[in-house]
Parts: structure tokens; C-alpha cells; sequence
């Protein structure tokens, strides 16, 4: 799939529920915190965290600012809150623990706005933007709705060797999906630790009938 956006651009990416005097913007972690909020703060062209880089990889897409190469938009569970009221919110995380909640599917609606899957939700649920303050992702995904629609507006050439690679965030087969994303389903043909055992003693049991059966009949015959 060929890529919607130009690698060496930076974009101002905005909400249009918001308008376009705000754009989101990533306030970096700390030394001791993996993730930050992304909130949208009034638009400046020149502010680093205002500054996104879109990286295509195998169909999907990493965020990522001016102000840390090593930092992506993501998204964090927040298991106190309903999914569709911000259960599970955007956050900036560091590269280091970064993974599927951290790659995008970025599609354009009919009318020049975009919006936005993350990987680890699935694509029934979408990035909307609460207010000023945070983003979460939402299951009311019908039509084309303002809140959920967003717009990347070219700002300036990248040229920066820092953003010239990237470490991809990898998919774990055994990570955990986030609230809102559905439940895996388990029916999956393989048997629980707890039932594998249970057989095992079955099978052990049966075998020792059959020995002390045998020798039974072996000492009648004698």
C-alpha cells in the first residue's frame, strides 16, 4: 500500500471539532514514566511537539514529533473508564515500550478529512478528541463524525538523520488486547493448563488398571 504522506514532511495534525487554531501536540515522559498525554494546545508552527513525522510500515503508520524521535503516539487502557468515554486514551510512549498500540491505520473519509485505527483496538473503534485536553478511542464510529475527523496540514521539509529510521514497534502474539478492542476468542481448539492435566491423570490412572489387571490374571493361571 502506497504511503498517504510524505516521510520527509513534518505535519500540524488538527481536529476539526476543535478547529484549526489547535493542533495536537506531544508533551514528552519523563525519566521515570513511559507515556505522556497527547493533548492540543493553539497552533504554532514552530513548536517541536507540534511537529509530526508520519512513518508508513506494512500498512500502518508511527506518529512521531519533532521533540523526540524515540517517543510515538499511542494509546494507554485506563480500566476506570468506560471505552467510549476515554477507557482507553492517546498517550505519547517511548519507542522502548512500544508495540501494536502504537501503530496506526490512517484512512481518509469523502469529504478531505481523516481518521484514525490504532492496531491494538481494531478497526470498530476510532481516535476522537474528547476536548482540548486528551484524545480517547471510541466505539460510535457512524458516519463521518467532527470529532473523529482530522486533518494533516504539510508544515516543513524533515532533513533530519534522527528521522531517517525508525525502530517499528512489533506486534506480541501473547500481549494483551486493550479495553474496547473485543475479547480474542478462546475457542481456539487448544486446552487449558488445567485441562491438560486432568487428562494426563486420566491416562496415567487407566494405564495402572490395565498393569494391575494383568498381572491378576497372570497369577490365576498359575
Amino acid at each position: 500500500m502506497s504511503s498517504l504522506f510524505d516521510q520527509n514532511q513534518w505535519y500540524q495534525i488538527q481536529a476539526r471539532t476543535l478547529g484549526g487554531n489547535m493542533s495536537m501536540a506531544a508533551i514528552q515522559p519523563g525519566d521515570i514514566s513511559s507515556t505522556a498525554l497527547v493533548t492540543f494546545q493553539d497552533t504554532n508552527t514552530s513548536a517541536l511537539i507540534q511537529r509530526w513525522q508520519i512513518w508508513s510500515t506494512q500498512g500502518n503508520y508511527v506518529l512521531r514529533s519533532a521533540a523526540n524521535p524515540n517517543t510515538f503516539l499511542s494509546v494507554k487502557s485506563n480500566t476506570t473508564a468506560e471505552s467510549t468515554t476515554g477507557g482507553t486514551r492517546g498517550v505519547i510512549r517511548k519507542a522502548s515500550n512500544a508495540a501494536g498500540d502504537s501503530l496506526w491505520n490512517i484512512s481518509p473519509f469523502n469529504n478531505g478529512y481523516f481518521f484514525m485505527n490504532n492496531v491494538a483496538n481494531g478497526t470498530k473503534w476510532q481516535l476522537f478528541a474528547k476536548d482540548a485536553g486528551n484524545m480517547a478511542m471510541t466505539s460510535n464510529i457512524v458516519g463521518q463524525q467532527v470529532n473523529q475527523s482530522f486533518n494533516f496540514t504539510k508544515v516543513a521539509a524533515i532533513n533530519d538523520d534522527r528521522y531517517s529510521s525508525i525502530k517499528t514497534p512489533t506486534i506480541d502474539p501473547t500481549a494483551t488486547t486493550l479495553p474496547g478492542s473485543g475479547t480474542p476468542d478462546s475457542n481456539d481448539g487448544s486446552l487449558s493448563t488445567q485441562a491438560s492435566i486432568g487428562i494426563g491423570v486420566g491416562v496415567g490412572l487407566a494405564a495402572l488398571i490395565a498393569i494391575l489387571a494383568g498381572t491378576i490374571f497372570l497369577l490365576r493361571r498359575r
